[in-house]
């Protein structure tokens, strides 16, 4: 079993194993659940030159479940202390817990990113009625506030560049787009009809003009 291919069978066993089980995590594992992961580490893992380790934790306590030896010529099997190559099974656990976190209504699947950023952050969305880009929340105590910006006013260009007509997913591909550490805001506000400028300076609003 080559390495790509060892790679690719445990992302999908780690899938397959976290979403069968991941309803008895709430309450906890039986022992014939933690009996069942085992044997089926064992059916896999147990004659291979491939591994995997598995760790159980609930209110009882932790327990790891192992099967398979190491990869290195030695008839060493693996364990709760083997070090093992990520690789992609990041995205694999990510989006278990995401998954996880919707179930227990901690978030929703189609809230929007701006509502889990920091204080420190200015969000803004795009305004459907008038497609323009619009900031909807500015923290009296961030950068942002002290430089004078708040929410309702229109971010009509981004380094010169309008936002008239772009998606959201488009501006924040501007505002990266730069190497530049400094990044120029043309703000409108509607209600008065004032434009002004504001500079982004890593991670800081200024106001310069």
């Amino acid at each position: 079993m080559n390495i790509s291919t060892t790679i690719r069978f445990v992302c999908f066993t780690i899938l397959l194993l976290a979403t069968q089980f991941l309803a008895a995590a709430h309450n906890g594992f039986t022992d014939a659940e933690a009996e069942a992961i085992q044997a089926f580490l064992r059916e896999n893992f147990g004659n291979t030159n491939a591994g995997m380790v598995i760790g159980l934790v609930d209110e009882r306590g932790s327990r790891v479940l192992g099967a398979g030896k190491l990869d290195n010529g030695t008839p060493q099997e693996v364990n709760g202390d083997t070090v093992f190559e990520i690789g992609s099974v990041t995205k694999t656990f990510t989006t278990l817990l995401l998954q996880d976190m919707v179930e227990r209504d901690e978030v929703k699947l189609d809230d929007p990113v701006a509502k889990y950023l920091p204080e420190s952050v200015i969000k803004f969305d795009l305004d459907q009625k008038t497609h323009t880009l619009r900031i909807t929340k500015v923290y009296p105590k961030s950068s942002a506030g002290q430089a004078g910006l708040s929410s309702g006013l229109i971010i009509q260009t981004i380094n010169d560049v309008p936002t008239a007509g772009k998606s959201t997913a488009e501006c924040f591909r501007l505002l990266r787009a730069d190497s530049s550490p400094k990044v120029r805001l043309e703000l409108v506000n509607p209600e008065r009809k004032q434009t002004n400028t504001v500079e982004l300076t890593r991670g800081k609003f200024l106001t310069s003009g």
